[in-house]
């Protein structure tokens, strides 16, 4: 179960890709909610970079996250998250980002 998350999941696999030259990291969770995780570093501009996007502004615990189509989207203490689920509404797109933020923290 992911920290701070009342969803009954589990980790079904962790994968490491590399392509273009950056490490994705791919976590599959299976039970309540089925959905995928994609992180990676995020890239480090010497000037702000401006993209503009499409989509739902949510606000997670520590920052926001942008919720478009089947994704949500955010940046983390220098991690770019990708999450990915067919049939999550936005409350548990946002439980899930919370958990995920709880658990980073957690860890340090």
């Amino acid at each position: 179960m992911l920290a701070g998350s009342d969803l009954n999941i589990e980790l079904l696999d962790n994968i490491v890709v590399e392509i273009e030259e950056d490490n994705l990291h791919m976590l599959v969770y299976k039970g309540d909610s089925n959905f995928t995780v994609i992180e990676k570093v995020s890239d480090v501009y010497e000037n702000i970079e401006i993209i503009e996007t499409s989509g739902e502004i949510i606000m997670t615990i520590n920052g926001f996250a942008v919720l478009e189509d089947s994704k949500v989207s955010y940046s983390y203490n220098g991690i770019d998250v990708v999450i990915y689920g067919d049939s999550l509404d936005v409350a548990t797109y946002l439980s899930i980002a919370n958990g995920m933020e709880v658990s980073a923290s957690a860890s340090k």
